[in-house]
């Protein structure tokens, strides 16, 4: 009991750092299209390391009763899915962490985005029961967190653990309490990444991967999980984390639920099946990736990842020849900046009629949202939603 109330904390806490540190992987993309630095996509490997630097003591003290991820081989299959994943998220303006940030908003429109992945992970598992498509390779694991040499690679990974916590320590703004930290409209990336790296260190070691873009998986293809009340205990999860991102917006005082139809609904349907496709082919949405596969040392892992950052640079490259704008971020010293600049002036264009819908919310929120924007934060989506 015990250890189920602490990994649902662990959970809600994952669901809180996403919202606070906006990180999303079309977003770290767009950073390096627009300044050609890659601190964001970096801080993604960061987070591995830090699941990698926790999963391993973990296992140490508690063996985990339930296997971690399956490793899988580099493949064309892996290799496209990864590209299809990264075609949905960038359509869908947010990759799988920004989606539930956008939830946490109140933004039920990532609720179509989750059904149209449902629907196109089903159809791709479903297609393997009665066509020749080539299923998934698996392989063993390189991952061993019995192996002298995994021993080593964590001692090395703590040093750096401590350095990066006392750099962060000295980051913080003079004389913040504890509370004030925590409750701060924004966390630095290394912040962000490094909780939520520990928390799913400890929940992978428990419970093997359970993010929701392989849950969702494993739940339309019941065949491929041996264990239903751990997977039923992994959707509990899944709902923590939701309830994490909400609490960060409500205590911010940015949540609002938005439920009016818009045309941008046909897009998130199409992103969630691109995305819902790709994680079927791959295996794994970029959550899984950062989180479970590539700190397994999985052989697909990073060429997939690869293969995703391509597909979300090649839609923000068609949509800044159709638009005539980009989303320019700037990151530094551990914060973003986003802003939308003109191909043509190259100047910063305004947010149109988004102005407009904040002056028409609740003026909590609305200043929430303004105070934000200073810093990147608050979009509607990690492509600033419905701007242009």
């Amino acid at each position: 009991m015990a250890f189920a109330v602490l990994s649902l904390a662990l959970a809600a806490l994952l669901g809180f750092s996403i919202h606070r540190g906006s990180v999303c992987m079309v977003r770290g993309v767009a950073e390096v299209l627009s300044t050609g630095r890659a601190y964001m996509l970096l801080s993604f490997g960061k987070a591995a390391l830090w699941v990698l630097l926790v999963t391993t003591p973990v296992l140490w003290l508690v063996p985990s009763p339930h296997p971690l991820a399956q490793g899988w081989s580099v493949s064309v299959y892996a290799l496209a899915g990864g590209f299809l994943f990264g075609l949905g998220a960038a359509v869908n303006r947010g990759c799988a962490f920004s989606t539930l940030g956008r939830l946490g908003n109140g933004e039920l429109e990532a609720m179509i985005t989750l059904g149209g992945f449902a629907v196109g992970a089903w159809s791709y598992l479903s297609a393997l029961t009665w066509s020749s498509l080539a299923r998934p390779e698996p392989l063993p694991a390189a991952y061993d967190p019995l192996d002298p040499v995994t021993g080593a690679l964590v001692a090395a990974l703590g040093a750096w653990g401590v350095w990066e916590i006392v750099r962060l320590w000295r980051a913080r703004p003079a004389g913040a309490s504890w509370i004030e930290l925590v409750l701060a409209r924004s966390y630095r990336l290394s912040t962000a990444v490094a909780l939520i790296g520990v928390a799913n260190g400890v929940l992978y070691a428990l419970y093997g991967p359970w993010t929701y873009t392989r849950i969702f998986d494993e739940t339309v293809m019941p065949t491929m999980h041996a264990n239903p009340g751990l997977l039923a205990f992994q959707w509990g999860l899944f709902v923590a984390v939701v309830a994490g991102a909400v609490a960060s917006a409500w205590q911010k005082g940015t949540f609002h639920l938005d439920w009016r139809p818009s045309l941008l609904w046909l897009q998130d349907l199409a992103g969630g099946l691109l995305m819902g496709i790709g994680a079927g082919m791959t295996p794994g949405g970029n959550d899984v990736l950062v989180l479970h596969s590539i700190p397994q040392l999985s052989a697909h892992a990073l060429p997939a990842y690869l293969a995703m950052t391509a597909g979300i640079a090649m839609v923000l490259i068609v949509m800044r020849a159709a638009r005539g704008k980009y989303l320019e971020v700037d990151c530094r010293r551990d914060v973003c900046v986003t802003r939308w600049i003109s191909t043509t002036t190259q100047r910063p264009q305004g947010h149109g009629h988004r102005a407009a819908d904040r002056a028409r919310r609740p003026p909590r929120r609305a200043e929430g949202r303004a105070r934000d924007q200073e810093h990147g934060r608050g979009d509607r989506s990690c492509l600033a939603g419905r701007a242009g």
